[in-house]
């Protein structure tokens, strides 16, 4: 008994402990940098005229980051992508898709951040040796990005409902818009707060990854 108990922890051990070369191909690894256990990164827009901007920090090993709109999705055809994805690999794996933004998320007449995460996916879920990143058991969330204030549009968007839809298919996660979607205010001095959707972060109290609802 003693030995098909130890076998089992051993299992379970290798489950929990997952390495990038299980979720992505050779060939994509040269697109993902490590985050170290303990280690604070600032996410940045150095495009952005608002310097939006986010930091995180990783609570366990196995934490990566990664630019889709600048390294892994090409530009063209108008194709909408994420700012940051920030993979964890433990377990069945974390994707954490950062779309970094002004004061004001959506305009009139402009691209919001729920079709550039989703197009983003949807770009990964359709491209071979990162269709893992996005696979159906991994958990998935989306973190919308302001500096300082936050105007978010009343009501839910259709872009919004399709967005959660596509986060939602990991089922071993509490169904909820809170659960995967989160719009932040990152600030220069404020501590960690988190209400329903909305997440308050600074680069003394930062954004920790695996995320955990709550935390």
């Amino acid at each position: 008994m003693r030995n098909n108990a130890s076998k089992d922890n051993r299992k379970q051990g290798q489950h929990k402990s997952s390495t990038l070369e299980e979720f992505v191909s050779k060939d994509s690894l040269t697109y993902f940098s490590a985050i170290r256990q303990g280690d604070k990164m600032t996410l940045c827009d150095e495009k952005s005229a608002a310097h939006s901007k986010i930091a995180v920090e990783a609570v366990a090993p196995g934490v990566y980051y990664a630019r889709p709109d600048r390294d892994i999705i090409p530009s063209r055809d108008k194709q909408k992508k994420a700012d940051y994805l920030v993979f964890c690999c433990g377990g069945e794996g974390q994707a954490n898709f950062f779309e970094l933004k002004g004061e004001k998320i959506s305009e009139s007449g402009r691209e919001g951040p729920w079709e550039q995460i989703l197009a983003t996916i949807i770009y990964f879920a359709s491209t071979d040796g990162l269709e893992k990143i996005v696979a159906p058991k991994v958990e998935k969330h989306a973190f919308i990005v302001s500096p300082g204030r936050q105007s978010i549009p009343s009501g839910i968007q259709s872009c919004e409902r399709k967005l959660l839809r596509r986060l939602g298919t990991a089922s071993r996660v509490p169904q909820g818009p809170s659960k995967f979607l989160h719009y932040v205010k990152f600030q220069n001095k404020a501590d960690y707060s988190e209400c329903a959707q909305r997440i308050i972060c600074s680069p003394a109290h930062p954004l920790k990854i695996p995320y955990k609802n709550g935390d």
